[in-house]
């Protein structure tokens, strides 16, 4: 497996533009620090940190920015960690000024000099308020949140109604700037890579990617300089660069285009409620124009066809306030494998499995590579499934809601072996994806050497016992060349699956924390054959019951009767148990008269018994029994002599001829 640590997380909101919100302005001074946000890992393996967004505020003075005074709000990240705001960390600078003062009154009547009129009221003072912006749909890892307003009830508090205009500096990780903590890459559980950076975990699977742009001020407005890593085509998808700009007055806005001119480029705009307004379609550079009223607007950048690569510029004039890019998460997974795929099932832990938390209405985008038929699905929390698809799977969308989801990808038919690459793009909580690699165990040429049959007490068949460590699926496969019956045991001995002609696969649902029994038999009894088995899930490794098979020679010299366990002349054994167990036992005799098997307990009473069969080889009884201590008779016709072989099979401590 080949994991690609690809580009960090840039600052994704509007910065380095500086710009006047008359009407506003005051507030506390001195710098206002967040929370750092989480580091995430560069190409070069070190963590890319920015610290703590701070704000500061100095006074302006009376001038032609601002009449009546105002403040200077400075934001930035304070990068050498000395609790300010140097010069050089400032990324964007806001002017808030103050309310001018009323004019004055008139002047009275020429005559008698009137009284001066009164002097108009004070302009109400401008309040800045900063609060920390949790991570959400304004930031996507948190920030800052500036509301400024005029203080007209002079309460000197910013109330609500007060609120004029409001900013958000949102945190970021700059790709330029590095520590010396760099992250680690190293094997978890099950398999799983966990990626250290500094304090921080991430349980990852693959690569990590952020879509980053340039915007710049130009004449009248901004400059978009952006590129696609491969395009989601003409689609909503997340592989499409989105932007959110938001027009403060009504007017018309023009649109400069360019890109490449080879393929064809789809632009799209959609208002706040997900209409689409407009669509524009150009090779090489188009000019557009559009009238707007006050808002906020996406612009999607898409191509004809999906998965195209290439840079292109967008040039926005007109009254816009601020651009933002959608930050979007990109995890690439290369080189991932089935062993022995699960085949069209989204249970079985012998496909892949992924895990991730979407933390908004949103889409996926799903790409597979792969040389085999694949099959793939798309659970939500209550494991309904969203999307059960084959085939190729290019440039997939999949509408989402905030919550938990499963990706399961398997290739179209069972036990086949295989390389993928999987992409998943989307407005996903990237800490949160997780591959979930179960437990393979092989037990290759076990051997029954007279199996049970149909039976799943029988100990002639194998039984394999397990612990499920979660809820889950198990998946058991197996082969051989006799057709084999097989069974899944809970604790208590209930049978959960059963297939007693040709059974080949189990894939059964169970329980955490609990303990079962499989059971690997034959259809036919008496099968001396070997078999190969292959069980996965979060379970722990199956261990074959130990049991016992006890085969001792005797012989009749006068036999007492088939049919009289008490008689003397036959020949009685002593079998010991210690635990609640099926025995099986049989006879091998020589053909032409009859003989029997009798099991009875401590005290004689006959607890099973085969008295009529005149073949050799045949099992003559099998019954289940607690632990104790009982008599095994071998009987035969009255004055009947011979040889014969008493086999007896289970979970038995001791068995001997009775002195």
């Amino acid at each position: 497996m080949r994991f690609i640590l690809k580009s960090s997380l840039h600052l994704i909101a509007v910065m380095g533009v500086s710009f006047v919100i008359s009407s506003c302005g005051g507030g506390s001074g001195g710098p206002h620090p967040t929370p750092t946000p989480s580091p995430t890992p560069d190409p070069s393996g070190a963590i890319n940190n920015i610290s703590s967004v701070f704000v500061a505020q100095k006074p302006v003075a009376a001038g032609a920015v601002c009449p009546a005074g105002g403040v200077e709000i400075e934001m930035g990240f304070d990068i050498n960690e000395n609790n300010q705001l140097d010069n050089a960390e400032v990324v964007n600078t806001e002017v808030i000024c103050n309310g001018e003062n009323g004019s004055n009154g008139a002047d009275g009547a020429n005559g008698i000099n009137g009284l001066n009129g009164e002097d108009g009221e004070n302009g109400a003072n401008s309040l800045v308020n900063v609060s920390d912006e949790p991570g959400g749909s304004n930031c996507a890892w948190g920030g800052i949140k500036i509301d400024v307003g005029l203080d007209t009830n002079v309460n000197d508090y910013l109330d609500v109604l007060e609120i004029s205009a409001t900013r958000y500096v949102c945190d970021g990780v700059s790709g330029t700037s590095s520590t010396t903590d760099p992250c680690s890459l190293v094997e978890g559980a099950n398999d799983s890579l966990v990626l250290y950076c500094g304090d921080d975990e991430y349980t990852v699977d693959g690569g990590i990617e952020y879509q980053t742009f340039d915007l710049a001020t130009i004449d009248g407005g901004y400059r978009i300089s952006d590129s696609w890593l491969a395009s989601g085509g003409r689609s909503l998808s997340r592989k499409n660069p989105r932007y959110d700009f938001e027009v403060s007055e009504a007017g018309n806005i023009a649109f400069s285009f360019g890109s490449p001119s080879d393929f064809w480029t789809y632009v799209y705009v959609y208002d706040q409620l997900g209409t689409r307004l407009q669509e524009w379609a150009y090779t090489g550079s188009t000019d557009e124009n559009r009238v707007f009223t006050p808002g906020i607007y996406t612009l999607v950048v898409g191509t004809y066809d999906a998965n195209r690569k290439g840079n292109f510029e967008i040039d926005l004039v007109g009254p816009i306030a601020s651009v933002q890019k959608h930050a979007v998460q990109r995890i690439e997974l290369k080189e991932e494998s089935w062993k022995s795929s699960g085949g069209r099932t989204p249970h079985s832990p012998r496909n892949r499995h992924y895990t991730f938390t979407v933390l908004q209405d949103t889409i996926l985008t799903i790409d597979i590579e792969t040389g085999v038929s694949v099959s793939w699905f798309l659970l939500d929390e209550n494991q309904d499934a969203l999307v059960n698809d084959e085939g190729v799977v290019t440039n997939v969308n999949v509408p989402v809601t905030a919550g938990e989801y499963h990706l399961i990808v398997g290739s179209y038919y069972p036990y086949e072996a295989g390389n993928f690459d999987l992409t998943v793009t989307g407005e996903f909580d990237l800490a949160s994806f997780k591959s979930i690699l179960y437990p393979e165990f092989e037990i290759i040429s076990g051997a029954w050497q007279r199996s049970g049959g149909q039976s799943p007490n029988s100990y002639r068949n194998h039984h394999y016992r397990f612990t499920a460590n979660s809820d889950g699926y198990i998946d058991f496969s197996f082969s051989s060349n006799v057709n084999m019956a097989c069974w899944l045991l809970d604790s208590n001995g209930l049978i959960l699956f059963s297939d007693t002609s040709q059974c080949t696969r189990v894939l059964q649902a169970v329980e955490g924390d609990k303990e079962y029994t499989f059971v690997l038999g034959t259809y036919y009894m008496f099968v001396a054959e070997n078999y190969l088995l292959r069980t996965s899930g979060d379970i722990t490794e199956p261990v074959l019951v130990d049991s016992v098979t006890s085969e001792l020679t005797g012989a009749w010299v006068s036999a007492g009767g088939q049919n009289a366990p008490a008689a003397p002349g036959n020949i009685r054994y002593t079998l010991v148990v210690t635990q609640e167990t099926m025995v099986d036992i049989f006879i091998d005799h020589a053909s032409g008269y009859y003989a029997g098997v009798y099991l009875l307990n401590d005290i004689g009473v006959t607890v099973a018994y085969d008295s009529n069969s005149q073949s050799s080889e045949r099992e003559r009884l099998s019954a289940i029994i607690q632990p104790g201590i009982y008599t095994v008779v071998a009987t035969a016709q009255s004055g009947q002599s011979g040889t014969f072989k008493l086999n007896v099979n289970g979970l038995i401590d001791s068995f001997a001829i009775e002195e």
